[in-house]
């Protein structure tokens, strides 16, 4: 993958603090290899239900299991390679790794996505190979999405910026599968997906906290009218000091010195003039709420996600 220096990238990325309003839909960046025709069949295996499974990746009514043609050109290349046998049943290691997979797929929030994107719409197995096919099909489909999700973002950049310029994404999701199935490495599978950064990793630990502040009801708002000045009675300190308790527990329990201090952190946490006054900037930034915060996080989770997993070393750490 080429590289690029990350001064470039944030700067053609305006990675600024406004909210990038995602159409989160079924779009994928990724590129399906062409499918396999049916004239072209490696040899039938003897299991019943990989006949099962290769019938429905191969068949033009596949009842309520729809596939786009990237999912249905990456499935057919990925259970050719296994010869069409179930992926996720049949064995207790087919069975130890669905669980891993379940367990990656539910915990999809944490990546800033949406865990029902991967929800099963059937049972993953049944009593019939039709059954046994159609759940397995699907889990791998889920499997995939989500893979392609997390390595390379649910949009293209160029969905969100008209001028963006990044390379071209190279990941390759049934060939990381493939190799996880051989190697026997599920978990390094899914913990591999995610940007290699420590900047996304403060942003899922973040997107966790204000996850939950946004489901204990996010915090009170600030009337702004006017400026909010310590020792004036105002009746707006009270929510104001809650409000900044809300993200900032070593906030102080009362004094106008602790008051300055507070603010001054908050100014600071949010790229403000730490000058410890609560004017009208200030006020605005207090009245964002919670799920605006969680909003903004995801987005910003996705931008990483579009970058490079390596940035070449800027000029300045040259010299």
């Amino acid at each position: 993958m080429a590289r690029m220096n990350k001064t470039a990238m944030d700067r053609s990325l305006r990675a600024g603090a406004a909210i990038i309003v995602l159409v989160l839909g079924s779009a994928n960046a990724a590129v399906g290899a062409p499918a396999i025709p049916p004239t072209s069949f490696p040899e039938q295996s003897a299991s019943v239900a990989a006949a099962a499974i290769r019938g429905l990746l191969y068949s033009n009514d596949r009842g309520d299991l729809v596939l786009s043609p990237i999912d249905l050109a990456q499935l057919q290349r990925l259970y050719a390679e296994r010869k069409f046998e179930p992926i996720w049943s049949g064995s207790p290691e087919a069975e130890e790794r669905a669980g891993i997979a379940r367990m990656a797929l539910a915990r999809a929030e944490d990546q800033g996505l949406t865990p029902s994107d991967y929800a099963m719409r059937r049972r993953s197995g049944g009593n019939s190979p039709q059954q046994t096919a159609d759940g397995d099909v699907e889990f791998t489909r889920n499997v995939l999405r989500y893979a392609r999700d997390v390595r390379t973002g649910r949009l293209p950049p160029n969905a969100i910026y008209r001028d963006v310029g990044l390379p071209e994404a190279d990941f390759d999701p049934v060939a990381a599968l493939v190799g996880a199935l051989r190697d026997g490495a599920f978990q390094v599978f899914f913990s591999d997906l995610p940007p290699p950064r420590a900047e996304y990793r403060h942003l899922v630990t973040a997107l966790a906290r204000y996850r939950a502040i946004e489901a204990q009801g996010g915090w009170p708002a600030v009337p702004a009218i006017g400026e909010i000045k310590p020792g004036s009675g105002d009746p707006r300190l009270g929510p104001l000091m809650r409000r900044l308790e809300a993200e900032d527990p070593d906030v102080p329990a009362s004094g106008d010195g602790d008051f300055t201090v507070a603010v001054k952190r908050y100014q600071t946490r949010n790229g403000l003039t730490p000058d410890g006054r609560v004017g009208q900037l200030t006020l605005e930034m207090l009245n964002v709420s919670a799920s605006e915060r969680v909003a903004q996080i995801s987005a910003n989770m996705e931008r990483w996600r579009w970058l490079p997993r390596t940035f070449e070393p800027s000029p300045e750490s040259k010299r």
